[in-house]
């Protein structure tokens, strides 16, 4: 239904069970990506529909783990725009980060490139209809 949010779990190696930690808001999430650039430990969550706006059109969204909880990171920046984003999928291209938001609506999906303190967008690699990717070097 478009409306629930992301789980997080932590393990515990004792157990050897996963421990529920808490939850994230990003309704309509349709895919999660947790990588780290350095010592930063980044979560972004695809979004494929937002229900309040009945929409495609959303802004995915990031977090940053800040040694206890993810914070939101460059909310409110457009740079996470996306169309029906089905895949947030992280790489390394020539020693830079870069994340690409797969989008299933529209013809394009953003490539975002890490600046050293932000992402900013660099591409929109054509995608009609997209599901799925992976990057091979």
């Amino acid at each position: 239904n478009f409306m629930g949010n992301v789980s997080l779990f932590d393990w515990d190696a004792t157990n050897k069970i996963l421990v529920p930690r808490g939850d994230l808001e990003a309704s309509g999430a349709s895919d999660v990506e947790c990588f780290a650039i350095g010592s930063d430990v980044f979560l972004a969550v695809g979004r494929y529909f937002d229900a309040a706006a009945f929409s495609h059109h959303t802004s995915s969204m990031m977090f940053q783990w800040d040694g206890a909880a993810f914070l939101p990171f460059q909310a409110g920046s457009d740079v996470f725009a996306t169309a029906g984003c089905r895949a947030a999928r992280h790489m390394v291209l020539d020693g830079v980060a870069h994340l690409l938001l797969l989008n299933e609506q529209g013809d394009a999906s953003p490539l975002l490139a890490w600046s050293g303190a932000a992402f900013a967008r660099v591409q929109e690699v054509p995608t009609r209809n997209a599901s799925s990717a992976r990057v091979f070097d």
